[in-house]
């Protein structure tokens, strides 16, 4: 994984980010930016074509992204194809919420990349205070980054109105794949 430093402006304020490369060998690089307050990515490869990750934030113990970038072929599709999936593929954690029904966002990713988050409460969590190992919320998001390389993450915050969550978000808007 190679580091370089960027400069991420919010406003007129700039804040530090670094962009870390995952290696998917032949399949390219994956990029993502990780602003300060949030550990540098670990990573493991249980399978060929399969890279999992963690980036825990320094500031909000439970708050993290984790997710996997699956390499294989034919992942591109239109935008409402992919959004079905999206939405098969999380309904199953409809059950362990206090929604009703997913309300799915599309990702405002600044690449070529395609994809759609919903954010749920879980419905254990719903009258403790927060903080401990488990968070009060949870994002998923599938993000298509070409026809090769696609993202599953989630996204784990006490308050989807937080700083850190709109961090979390913008890292996952950040992937980017180099092939």
């Amino acid at each position: 994984m190679r580091r370089m430093l960027l400069p991420a402006c919010a406003m007129f304020v700039t804040l530090p980010v670094v962009a870390y490369e995952f290696d998917l060998g032949s399949a390219g690089t994956v990029s993502v930016e990780v602003p300060n307050g949030w550990n540098r990515p670990t990573e493991i490869r249980p399978d060929e074509g399969v890279l999992q990750f963690r980036i825990s934030s320094l500031t909000e113990g439970n708050a993290a992204v984790i997710g996997t970038m699956i390499v294989g072929t034919g992942f591109k599709a239109p935008a409402n194809r992919i959004k079905s999936e999206f939405e098969l593929s999380s309904s199953p954690y409809l059950a362990r919420s206090i929604e009703e029904a997913i309300a799915i966002r599309e990702l405002d990713s600044t690449a070529d990349a395609v994809g759609y988050y919903a954010t749920l409460m879980d419905a254990s969590m719903v009258d403790t205070p927060g903080g401990g190992s488990r968070t009060k919320t949870f994002t998923i998001c599938t993000i298509v980054l070409s026809d090769t390389v696609k993202a599953l993450v989630f996204l784990y915050c006490d308050n989807p109105e937080s700083a850190v969550f709109d961090q979390a978000l913008a890292m996952a808007q950040s992937f980017r794949h180099d092939p």
